[in-house]
């Protein structure tokens, strides 16, 4: 019963999808109900999106006929069913990834010139409504020694609220450091959301004119327009974050919307810890005094606030990166003695209740007897 659910819904997605570019809709009862949807590329004529979500029944039926779920993704479409009702549920596994082979030049102009477009690109498509949540732009990339044009696409499933939406693509913007980091262009595809960029490769369709690009919900270096509600809030908020280190080495709170917390590194005494956040309290106000999100790290602490909610996520972008300028006489050992350490701190550091781990190893070759140290 369920596979004859199936086959009716399947049959039915193309001809019910409308020029918004989306359809949902269940087939059968209890145990045998099968859900699914159909999704198009908001910048496709409707022609080609009825095509697409044929071709895809027919692929899936054929590579999954005894799947219970399944979802399929292609350039202008992607279909989805499965016997769970998921509709309205952010889901981002499984993911797929694709990125352009070439490299640029100048990565951190490149990715901060892409952060500030996929941004506003979020905050669009976020508010795009139920029928549609869909975004295109285009921004310069120009450094002393390359220039172009990034092209951008975001687009979540209309099922999902403003906020799920945003958040969707959030966690898929973080995964460009994973997946792209360098090249450019890259494609992060999730089952709720889905992102792409390329440099100096208009790919996608403009069939009709783009507004001007808006102010995210929540964004890196984005402004606050001098709000100056927001400002109060955002003050109150650090000055409660600061008066928490005076006996924590941990603490986060909220103000009318604004998230914020500090860590301080886990072997600092609470003192230096309460002088780490007030400083970082005090450069982060003067360094970026009208932005909705931040982030400035210190050798004994970090600060980080933002109008998005981003407790208990897993966030890895933005990053930092320092290193020793000296060189080792022998890297091969060194690789293998750091990579060792560091994979052992790694596992021990979750099971902490600090959730933070230091140690040190013996190096075999290329330090000269010097022990490895290292914290995580």
């Amino acid at each position: 019963m369920y596979q004859t659910n199936l086959n009716t819904l399947l049959s039915s997605l193309s001809s019910n999808i409308d020029r918004n570019g989306f359809y949902n809709s269940s087939e059968g009862q209890g145990s045998d109900m099968v859900n699914g949807i159909a999704l198009c590329r908001g910048d496709v004529e409707l022609d080609i999106c009825r095509r697409c979500v044929n071709d895809s029944t027919r692929g899936l039926s054929q590579l999954c006929p005894n799947n219970k779920q399944a979802i399929g993704w292609y350039d202008y479409c992607m279909l989805r069913y499965s016997n769970q009702s998921f509709l309205g549920t952010m889901d981002t596994r499984p993911a797929f990834y694709m990125w352009n082979t070439n490299n640029i030049s100048d990565v951190v102009q490149f990715n901060q010139d892409l952060r500030n477009l996929l941004d506003g690109l979020r905050g669009r498509a976020g508010s795009g409504g139920s029928l549609r949540k869909f975004a295109t732009g285009n921004t310069s990339f120009t450094t002393a020694t390359d220039f172009g044009t990034i092209y951008g696409l975001v687009q979540c499933t209309p099922d999902l609220s403003e906020q799920l939406c945003s958040d969707c693509l959030i966690g898929a913007m973080q995964e460009i450091g994973s997946c792209c980091f360098g090249r450019r262009g890259g494609r992060v595809i999730y089952p709720s959301c889905n992102l792409r960029y390329e440099l100096d490769d208009p790919f996608y369709n403009e069939t009709t004119p783009e507004p001007p690009l808006s102010p995210p919900p929540a964004s890196s270096g984005s402004n606050n327009t001098a709000n100056t509600s927001y400002q109060s809030n955002l003050s109150d908020l650090l000055g409660s974050l600061t008066s928490a280190a005076a006996t924590n080495t941990f603490y986060k709170n909220t103000s009318n919307g604004i998230y914020g917390l500090y860590l301080c590194r886990g072997d600092v005494p609470i003192d230096v810890c309460q002088n780490c956040v007030n400083t970082a309290n005090q450069d982060i106000q003067n360094q970026c005094p009208s932005n909705q999100q931040a982030i400035i790290w210190y050798d004994e602490c970090m600060l980080y606030y933002s109008n998005t909610n981003f407790f208990g996520m897993e966030q890895t972008y933005p990053w930092f990166f320092m290193w020793n300028l000296q060189n080792n006489t022998s890297s091969t050992g060194t690789d293998v003695d750091t990579l060792a350490l560091m994979y052992a701190l790694a596992a021990k550091a979750p099971h902490t209740e600090m959730m933070y781990g230091t140690d040190e190893s013996a190096a075999t070759n290329g330090s000269k007897g010097r022990p490895w140290v290292g914290a995580v």
